[in-house]
């Protein structure tokens, strides 16, 4: 495949994802910076072929860590409108920033091939799986939570509602 298909029009497209979020009437300014970075290095890529060794050494590196940027702005997103509560955004930041450590320190995952004898794919696999069993673990938690919630409120409700009954029945 040609470079210009391969970095040139995904540069290409998020240079222009970048002027329109930037000409919008509330500019979302840091998916446009991270967009237009994206898409100036994809360009200079194209421009410049020597530069694809600097920049893309281990292009699984560079996906995981673009992987864990935007999951991490993501998680800052919902919770600075108000749509995840900082207690659950705590877990996902945790994960977001495990990943990107991984990614720019990929001797992390070496040390856990090293130390286990596995491949460093099914590495990265383990730690994704872990941090995705410690997310259902902590789901189950909250909702067990509100379970235990509905159930005292449910109790709550129904001696209002006998009180009501007698006090109605009093009169």
């Amino acid at each position: 495949m040609s470079p210009w298909m391969t970095y040139g029009l995904p540069g290409g497209l998020a240079l222009i994802a970048a002027a329109v979020l930037f000409g919008q009437a509330r500019p979302a300014r840091l998916p446009a910076f991270f967009l237009t970075l994206i898409g100036a290095i994809f360009l200079l890529i194209v421009l410049f072929p020597g530069l694809e060794d600097a920049f893309l050494p281990n292009k699984i590196r560079l996906f995981m860590g673009g992987i864990s940027l935007l999951h991490l702005f993501i998680t800052l997103e919902t919770v600075r409108r108000n749509a995840l509560k900082e207690r659950y955004a705590l877990l996902w930041l945790g994960t977001g920033l495990v990943l990107l450590f991984f990614a720019v320190y990929p001797d992390g995952i070496g040390w856990l091939v090293q130390v286990t004898g596995m491949h460093y794919t099914s590495a990265i696999i383990i730690v994704v799986f872990t941090f995705l069993i410690l997310i259902a673990f902590h789901v189950s938690l909250v909702l067990s939570n509100y379970e235990n919630d509905r159930r005292r409120l449910s109790q709550n409700l129904a001696l209002l509602e006998a009180r009501i009954r007698d006090l109605e029945n009093r009169k």
